[in-house]
């Protein structure tokens, strides 16, 4: 899976989140689903024998796992380099072409719009009015408005365009996902969302301490050699060098406040993944 599709269909796609990953099609009961989980599905019906893989980029990982389950088996390439495969999940290219497969979507309100594709990521209201030939998305990311038929050369614009912090505000992972809301220079803020049955990795880190509010549904919350269940309103203290893992009983939701120097992949020593 490879492709420099996280400036074609900005701001959806980032560094990590392809094109493949989005759901924006519906499958045969009106669910949402991304191309990545359509073609391995046609694929795995069509073989249902076979010892179906896919080949990746570790950034690109903990995505497929989310979607397609732990079982799935992974060939991991270098970088974003593209090798041929059992499996090769076609890259839909342009907003053009995404607005021939999907209906606007998210919290819209629109009236009088004629040919307009909207997709809101965001929980604040996005309001269209009198639009025309139009392609509005907006993500933790970023917001685009553009003709729709000018979209295919999107591209060369937002190469100009890079975030404060050169990461993605938004990702999935294995366990869940997670949205930047903030970043200062010695602090980050994270929501977090911790599936049902799912965990992050027991881990350290050297160069920042972290504080959790729990906000929505119970877990259980491991700290060096101490473990115990966690609800709303609960406060998480984590410094650094101590161990730490979270799982979700139910559905977890929390709030994840960083302090130090630094908030990347870094910065985390992973004990159990």
């Amino acid at each position: 899976m490879s492709g420099d599709t996280e400036k074609t269909l900005f701001p959806l796609t980032n560094g990590v989140r392809r094109e493949q990953f989005l759901k924006l099609l519906t499958d045969k009961d009106g669910k949402p689903e991304s191309m990545l989980m359509r073609t391995y599905a046609q694929v795995c019906a069509e073989n249902p024998d076979a010892q179906v893989k896919i080949a990746a980029s570790a950034s690109q990982a903990d995505s497929i796992r989310g979607q397609l389950g732990e079982d799935v088996e992974i060939v991991l390439v270098p970088g974003d380099g593209e090798v041929p495969h059992d499996v090769k999940v076609p890259e839909i290219g342009s907003w053009k072409a995404i607005a021939d497969k999907t209906e606007s979507c998210g919290n819209i309100t629109q009236e009088n719009t004629q040919n307009t594709l909207i997709i809101n990521e965001l929980e604040i209201p996005l309001v269209a009015l009198g639009t025309k030939d139009l392609v509005i998305a907006a993500s933790p990311d970023g917001i685009l408005v553009s003709d729709i038929n000018a979209s295919s050369g999107l591209k060369s614009l937002t190469d100009k365009v890079e975030s404060d912090s050169g990461r993605a505000r938004y990702e999935e992972r294995r366990w869940g996902e997670y949205t930047v809301l903030a970043q200062k220079l010695h602090c980050l803020v994270k929501h977090l969302l911790i599936r049902a049955g799912k965990a992050i990795s027991l881990q350290t880190h050297a160069h920042r301490d972290e504080v959790w509010v729990i906000t929505s549904g119970e877990g259980i919350f491991t700290l060096d050699d101490e473990t115990r269940t966690v609800k709303p309103g609960d406060v998480l203290k984590i410094m650094r060098g101590q161990k730490h893992k979270i799982a979700g009983v139910t559905d977890l939701h929390f709030a994840e406040v960083q302090l130090g120097e630094k908030f990347d992949e870094s910065d985390i020593v992973r004990l159990d993944y």
